[in-house]
């Protein structure tokens, strides 16, 4: 039952107060010396509403917000002084390594507790973790890499998480800092990490290693294939051994959800745990037992905000059925929030954090109101198991879906038309690849007849999950990009669905759905209207990078981005981008290397050797790799042209507009 009335709700309002004062010390930056004032002007007002009839409530709230806010500034404030944008070369970072190598398409990535940082003569002993990029392109024996507990030494390049240089980029520091990452530290040579301690693990350590191997081993030798990939990411979150093409059809499709550790997954094990405690006549030996051990699976799977969030709620229900006190699951998720909240404030800007706690708030406060309606009025479809079973997961997936579509419109402009369909086998499928998976990694200690049963299990599962995944998405209608939204359009979106959800009878709930529908295409209307970009139809676009500048078209539908063969990491063409198509809505998007085959034909003309430059033959713009160069108009074979400098540190992206003349148009 969802008591409409907040007041039962005293978490939900103190995480909402938390979270403002988070916002408030991201968008205000007050001073700590302002905050510390304030909180004690709030607690002083809140000691005088005890003793008078002046409340205590607006205090209290005033004083979680701006103690969010102090808290927010003090762990995202930068803990190596001397270190900033800009690279520091010639540095060594002193540390114990705390996970297995992870092998990307062009590097090799390590997590790294640091002890000391030293460079430029000085020493900094970093708060957070520290995250190794090693490019090395001699042959190697990758087994001589550093392993978990190793402590290690490192000569490379350190550097600050950087900020987005390009409206749309994804926002890499802030997802490093929301993972307490707070230092990038590049190596060129594997001969640059020495391991001068091995193997310093503690016991628990030991065990959360071993399990996570286990998972990976039965992934790899009792599932195998694509599938085998999909296994790993299911048990582990691990994407790394899933391709490109397979991501994007699940992402197209709406179900990408199911290839992260998720809060269903902490349901799962959280139920089965339950199950195996409860024989215990004590409940306070149940909630010790229970704790820990769902604890351990959330260490080995990752420690991710939705897997925290459904730790602690399945932690505050045992604590409730011990204390004989009344669970409420939404004020119990306002608990979640706010403890992870406090030890982690960046985790508020996570995409995963949005997504996981708006999903189930929608399940919270929307998919009850609706069974018990469909309970009420349509009692043929209660008497009958199977259409009760598919008309329930089509609701719980609406209610999580319709919560979501704010942060999913705002982060990626893309909304999946048959994400409710194609979620009803997929959930389950995976799910059953899921048990076997966890089965099947634990059967294999004691019986590889019993892991190669639950890995055909497992593999026979996702096989006909992926099979309905990529049907899916080949569809033409499979999705719609109506654009990225802003931040006030995403706020009035969000506005909208709890308007919605908070009806309280069918007819109210009816005519609110009609308004949320117009807000909808009003909203989705006045974005497309206001955005400069698709009123002033620009060409080119000019894309700060981290080597220079990146140069791509938008011309009949299609998004082209050129790039030099001497960047060190040509996927952000690609995320660049991806981010460009889906802001502008356009259909296609390629990338070309400025040097290879298929950029020649037809595309560009190298017309200078040594410095290299480029004519495209689309627009009259000339792409030149010379340091020297600056962005401006010159004369090149009778004609005028943009001529535009890859080298260099550019300080904003820039759209461009030719109608004979290039102008810029504001981003």
């Amino acid at each position: 039952m969802i008591d409409r009335g907040w007041k039962f709700y005293p978490a939900v309002r103190m995480a909402a107060a938390f979270a403002a004062g988070i916002i408030v010390a991201r968008y205000l930056a007050p001073s700590q010396a302002q905050l510390l004032l304030l909180i004690y002007c709030s607690l002083g007002w809140f000691l005088v509403g005890l003793r008078t009839r002046l409340g205590t409530a607006v205090p209290l709230h005033a004083a979680l917000l701006l103690a969010g806010a102090l808290i927010a500034m003090q762990r995202t404030g930068s803990s190596t002084e001397g270190v900033d944008g800009a690279a520091v070369r010639d540095a060594e970072v002193i540390g114990r390594v705390v996970g297995d190598p992870v092998f990307r398409s062009n590097r090799i990535e390590l997590l790294i507790e640091p002890d000391s940082l030293l460079f430029r003569n000085s020493v900094a002993h970093p708060g957070g973790h520290l995250l190794l990029r090693l490019y090395d392109s001699t042959p190697f024996d990758p087994g001589l890499l550093p392993a978990y507990g190793d402590h290690v030494s490192i000569m490379g390049v350190a550097s600050v998480p950087p900020e987005p240089l390009n409206p749309g980029e994804f926002a890499y520091g802030e997802y490093l800092r929301s993972r307490h990452i707070d230092l990038l530290f590049t190596a060129w040579r594997a001969s640059s990490i020495h391991i001068f301690e091995r193997d310093d693990l503690s016991a628990i350590e030991r065990l959360v290693l071993a399990v996570r191997r286990a998972a990976r081993d039965f992934g790899a030798r009792y599932v195998g294939a694509a599938e085998g990939g999909i296994m790993r990411a299911l048990l582990l979150g691990e994407r790394e051994d899933i391709d490109p093409e397979t991501r994007e059809a699940f992402t197209r499709t709406g179900t990408v959800h199911v290839l992260a550790v998720s809060g269903f997954n902490v349901g799962l094990i959280a139920l089965a745990l339950f199950v195996v405690v409860s024989w215990m006549p004590n409940r306070w030996a149940q909630l010790l037992a229970f704790a820990p051990l769902l604890g351990l699976y959330v260490l080995v799977a990752g420690a991710e905000a939705s897997l925290l969030r459904a730790a602690v709620m399945a932690i505050a229900f045992m604590l409730a059925r011990v204390t004989s006190r009344i669970s409420r699951p939404l004020n119990t998720l306002g608990v979640a929030a706010l403890v992870i909240l406090c030890f982690s404030p960046a985790q508020l800007f996570d995409i995963g954090f949005q997504l996981s706690f708006a999903s189930v708030a929608g399940i919270l406060m929307l998919y009850t109101p609706m069974e018990r309606l469909l309970r009420e009025r349509f009692g043929w479809v209660r008497r009958h198991a199977a259409l009760r079973w598919t008309a329930q997961m089509l609701l719980l997936s609406f209610s999580a879906q319709l919560f979501t579509l704010p942060f999913v419109l705002f982060h990626f402009g893309y909304v999946s038309l048959i994400s409710l369909a194609i979620n009803l086998p997929v959930v389950p499928l995976t799910s059953m690849a899921l048990g076997a998976g966890v089965a099947g990694s634990i059967a294999q200690t004691f019986s590889p007849l019993a892991a190669s049963w639950f890995g055909g299990a497992a593999y026979a599962a996702l096989a006909v999950a992926e099979w309905l995944v990529a049907s899916g998405a080949a569809l033409s209608l499979a999705g719609v990009e109506p654009g990225t939204l802003g931040i006030g359009g995403a706020l009035l979106i969000a506005a909208g669905v709890l308007y919605l959800a908070l009806a309280r009878r069918p007819a109210q709930a009816a005519a609110r759905a009609i308004s949320f529908g117009i807000l909808l295409a009003v909203v989705l209307l006045a974005e497309r209207l206001t955005d400069p970009l698709r009123r002033n139809s620009p060409e080119l676009y000019l894309l700060g990078s981290r080597d220079g500048v990146v140069a791509a078209t938008a011309i009949d539908d299609t998004v082209t981005v050129f790039w030099r063969g001497g960047s060190r990491d040509s996927s952000f063409a690609c995320a660049a981008g991806e981010a460009l198509r889906r802001r502008l809505s356009a259909g296609w998007l390629r990338a070309l290397r400025l040097d290879s085959a298929d950029a020649a034909r037809g595309e560009i003309l190298l017309i200078n050797d040594a410095p290299r430059e480029y004519l495209l033959a689309s627009l009259p713009v000339i792409l030149s790799a010379t340091a020297q160069r600056k962005l401006s108009v010159v004369r090149a074979f009778g004609e005028r042209y943009l001529l535009v400098p890859l080298k260099g540190e550019p300080e904003r992206a820039l759209a461009l507009a030719y109608d004979g003349e290039w102008r810029e148009v504001a981003w």
